[in-house]
């Protein structure tokens, strides 16, 4: 088959600055809404590898984020055939990520569904960070500063886990 011959895609990305910054999704049958804008990002991108699901980016800059989510109910679901994914083909996701800067963020989310639903304003958000391990729950954090920060959330752990798995029984590390 020639498309299993074919090399996988490559991609080289470096710096991305972006400036007001606008999204709007709406999606009628999942229910899925959301509302995206920021006045500035940029990003340093060192590595991105696809193929083995490995990306090295020097820091992440955010201002003036507002993020709006809400996940309505769905009146009429639809039985689909679950496809099984063998988890061992797969690479884990695997990213090393040095600063993240954050300032004027506005974060709203709701699930109507579960119930669940955060507010969070932060005025700064800076870290410094030495590793993080996704699949092993390992979080290596040199530093964080956050000023001014006001969450206000209610979040619902669903009472069947069988309609919410979790993708881990490991517990967290930070260091």
């Amino acid at each position: 088959d020639s498309l299993n011959e074919k090399k996988p895609m490559q991609l080289a990305l470096s710096k991305i600055d972006l400036s007001n910054f606008d999204i709007d999704y709406g999606d009628d049958n999942s229910q899925m809404f959301a509302k995206l804008k920021f006045k500035e990002f940029s990003t340093t991108i060192k590595k991105l590898d696809l193929e083995k699901n490995s990306y090295a980016i020097d820091g992440i800059n955010l201002t003036g984020l507002d993020l709006k989510f809400n996940q309505k109910l769905v009146k009429d679901i639809q039985k689909n055939n679950e496809v099984v994914v063998d988890d061992k083909k797969l690479n884990p996701l695997q990213i090393d990520l040095n600063k993240i800067k954050l300032k004027d963020i506005k974060i709203d989310y709701g699930d109507d569904k579960s119930k669940t639903f955060a507010k969070i304003k932060l005025d700064e958000l800076e870290t410094n960070i030495n590793k993080l391990d996704l699949a092993g729950n390992y979080y290596d954090i040199k530093a964080v500063l956050i000023n001014n920060a006001n969450v206000e959330a209610n979040l619902f752990l669903a009472q069947n886990n069988t309609s919410c798995p979790t993708s881990s029984s490991k517990p967290m590390t930070l260091m």
